[in-house]
Formats: C-alpha cells, structure tokens, sequence
C-alpha cells in the first residue's frame, strides 16, 4: 500500500527532528517527540538477527527517557563532544489507523576537542510511528547498530 507523501513528508520530518534534537543537545525537547507509552531501544545487529532481547540502553516509556536526559545533564558529564547524525532515504508501510513502520539508515559521527571527528555509530532506525492530536509522534525507536564493536561510554540517544 502507497503511504501519501503529505504522511511521509511528515514522518520525515519527524524523523530530522529527532536527529537535530540530538545533534544540538535538545533533550528536554527531543522528549516530546515520543509518547507515554514508548519503548526506546538501543541494540546491535547480531542480537536483533538471532532474535536476543539484549539491549544497551532501554527506555520503556516516556518518563525512563526523562530518567536518562537527567542522568545526561547531572552525571555523565565527563564526555564533551557534539554528535552529528546523517540520515538515509526511508521506507514507509502502513501499520493500522494512523500508525506506520518505518526502517532508516543512520550514521553518526562525533566530534571531540583537540581529538577531531570519527565515526561513532552506523545502523538503522526500526521505528513505529503514530499520529497523535498534537502530531506525528515515536510510539517505538529502535536503533539497530551494526558492526561488532559496541562504542565505548554510549550513555546519550542514538
């Protein structure tokens, strides 16, 4: 089924900005793209492929994500960096009434003080999204890495 583009082009927008959030540490803001009920997961490839349900980072629900950001902003703060998130074409299906799947590549690279800029993270969102009064909103973010090797202090959002 052909999702219009009036839909896509607001789930694409949904989709930068949620990257732009992240990449210009708007976290209280990037908050209000999901809803109550989310489920926010941060996985590698080899599990999702096997069908593991380990995860490095897990958010089940809205306030466990407001629990990381405060975690980001009061401890964590010994990794000064910025993110920068490239994102790639998506793929749209419909999933219901007002709801869609939605699968997109991502990189993301970070840059450090006096240690420039590396690839951080290469993989794909698996994301379901659902129209809400106020608008298009994450119900599930799964961030699927690829590669075997599990960056060294992933605390933030993909």
């Amino acid at each position: 089924m052909t999702v219009p583009h009036e839909i896509q082009a607001e789930i694409a927008n949904l989709q930068s900005e949620h990257a732009l959030l992240l990449d210009e540490d708007r976290l209280e803001e990037w908050l209000d793209l999901f809803t109550e009920d989310c489920l926010y997961r941060i996985a590698p490839r080899e599990n999702i492929d096997q069908g593991l349900p380990a995860s490095l980072l897990v958010a089940e629900g809205q306030e466990m994500l407001r629990d990381r950001v405060v975690y980001l902003r009061k401890v964590a703060t010994f990794n000064v960096h910025r993110n920068r998130h490239m994102l790639g074409p998506m793929r749209v299906v419909p999933d219901g009434v007002d709801a869609w799947l939605v699968i997109q590549n991502f990189t993301v690279h970070q840059s450090e003080p006096d240690r420039g800029t590396r690839l951080f993270a290469v993989g794909y969102y698996e994301d379901r999204v659902v129209r809400l009064p106020k608008g298009m909103r994450f119900e599930k973010k799964l961030a699927v890495i690829d590669g075997d090797m599990v960056m060294t202090l992933l605390a933030e959002p993909l």
